[in-house]
């Protein structure tokens, strides 16, 4: 197999993985999915009037959550609970290098196709591609969220007029 073959096969792989990982990320929606949590995490509990409760993770049970603010625990019900965020897990590093990734690898595969006519200067051509690559794509990746999104409610539909 070519060289270009495979350095082709391989940033497709690459896409394919970083694609794929979203789908099998756990369900927002799921209460269970609070057991992720770690006690004395910091966490940021945004209630159904948009009024948010930072502090601590305590515990959870079927029908409410406890978030430690200073020394008192402050309990919510699960019914005025619209998103439970993790702010101790801070990730943007991860996905500024994520960004910075696909991004070269996308305007090294765009060089490559450019200069596939064999022009004289085609390293420049590649390398411009490359680095366009890179400036693109590194701000997209510290763009994504940051926080991992634990729980959010499902917001039902307005009834049918």
């Amino acid at each position: 197999m070519p060289l270009r073959k495979k350095w082709n096969a391989l940033a497709v792989a690459l896409a394919a993985c970083l694609l794929a990982q979203p789908a099998v990320a756990a369900d927002p929606e799921e209460w269970s999915a609070l057991s992720q949590i770690r006690r004395d995490e910091k966490v940021q509990v945004v209630r159904m009037n948009l009024k948010t409760v930072n502090g601590r993770f305590e515990s959870f049970s079927s029908d409410s959550i406890v978030v430690r603010q200073k020394s008192a625990g402050v309990v919510i019900p699960k019914s005025d609970v619209h998103r439970i965020t993790i702010t101790g897990r801070n990730k943007r590093l991860r996905n500024l290098a994520i960004g910075a990734a696909i991004g070269t690898g996308t305007g090294f595969l765009i060089g490559q196709v450019i200069a596939r006519e064999r022009h004289d200067d085609w390293q420049t051509i590649v390398g411009f591609c490359t680095m366009m690559g890179l400036a693109a794509g590194t701000p997209i990746g510290a763009a994504i969220p940051s926080h991992p999104t634990v729980y959010r409610a499902g917001i039902p539909f307005p009834p049918a007029k």
